[in-house]
């Protein structure tokens, strides 16, 4: 068993850092399988905070593209990425966006802090 770590990040259309919140999990699942799962418990977070418009960013570009379906479905992701898709509907605009981890220094930190912990 692996230690896995999530850290998101929820900020306003001005960039104002609104939620932020890590896990940290014993698991042996794979980092696509990961990052579907912190999206999809992202946007439960969102619909149970009432919020409208959301963008969800990412520094999977796979998982991203599976999302947009840009790419080839994996079936290790399937389940997740279809409660994914049935999501989207409980936002008046949902969009999902590839950021390098770069651009997403601070989810990448709290991901690496849970993971510690």
């Amino acid at each position: 068993m692996g230690r896995t770590g999530i850290g998101a990040v929820a900020r306003n259309a001005e960039g104002k850092l609104m939620k932020a919140w890590a896990r940290a999990e014993q698991k042996t699942s794979e980092p696509q399988v990961e990052e579907a799962a912190a999206i999809q418990m992202g946007m439960q977070m969102a619909q149970e905070a009432n919020w409208k418009a959301v963008e969800f960013q990412s520094d999977c570009k796979a998982v991203v593209d599976m999302i947009n379906k840009e790419n080839e479905q994996d079936t290790r992701v399937d389940t997740i990425l279809e409660d994914i898709a049935n999501m989207r509907c409980l936002f008046e605009k949902c969009t999902f966006s590839f950021v390098h981890r770069a651009g997403n220094s601070c989810a990448h930190s709290l991901a690496i802090c849970g993971k510690a912990n």
